[in-house]
C-alpha cells in the first residue's frame, strides 16, 4: 500500500507540471497575438487583406480575453490599472481607471506595455512552476510544507462558506 501511495506522488508532480506547461503555452500564444495584432495596428495600412487580418486578429484576442484574464490572474499577476484624467470644466476634473486585462484591444502604448509585461511575468510564473514541479528535489519541500497549507485554507474556505449559509 505505501510503496503504491509513493508510485502515485511522481505522477501527480507530472500532471502539476502539465497544468503549468499547458497554460504557459497559452499565454505565449496570446502573447504572441497580441504583439502581431499591435503590428497591424502601428503599420495603419488601408487595404482590405490588412483590415481583414487585423479584424481577425482583434476576435481572436477578444475571444480569448476571459480565460486569459483567469489564466495571469491565476499567476499572481495583479490587473493594472490605467488612470487617465479628464478634464470636465471649471476646474473640475475626472480620474477614470481602466484594467488592463479588461481592455487587451486597446492600441494605446500604456495599455500594451502594460499587456507585454503581465504576460512575461505570467510566462515565467508558469515555466517556475512547471520546472518545480519535474525536479524532484522540490518535491519534499512541497508535500511537507505547501500541501498541508493548501490543504488547510481550503478546509478553511469550505467551512467559513457552510458556515455562511
Amino acid at each position: 500500500m505505501l510503496i503504491q501511495l509513493l508510485l502515485l506522488i511522481p505522477i501527480g508532480f507530472l500532471f502539476r507540471a502539465f497544468y503549468f506547461e499547458k497554460r504557459r503555452r497559452y499565454i505565449e500564444k496570446v502573447h504572441t497575438l497580441h504583439l502581431d495584432y499591435c503590428s497591424h495596428l502601428a503599420k495603419k495600412d488601408p487595404s482590405p487583406e490588412a483590415m481583414t487580418t487585423q479584424r481577425d486578429y482583434y476576435q481572436k484576442l477578444l475571444d480569448n480575453q476571459e480565460i486569459t484574464k483567469i489564466y495571469l490572474l491565476e499567476a499572481g499577476i495583479g490587473n493594472p490599472k490605467v488612470t487617465r484624467v479628464k478634464p470636465l470644466g471649471l476646474g473640475a476634473v475626472e480620474t477614470p481607471s481602466y484594467a488592463v486585462f479588461d481592455n487587451i484591444t486597446h492600441n494605446n502604448i500604456e495599455f500594451a506595455d502594460l499587456f507585454y509585461q503581465a504576460c512575461k511575468r505570467a510566462i515565467g510564473f508558469y515555466k517556475h512552476n512547471r520546472n518545480e514541479s519535474l525536479n524532484p528535489l522540490c518535491w519534499p519541500e512541497y508535500i511537507v510544507l505547501k500541501l498541508p497549507k493548501s490543504l488547510l485554507t481550503k478546509t478553511i474556505e469550505i467551512v467559513k462558506s457552510s458556515f455562511s449559509k
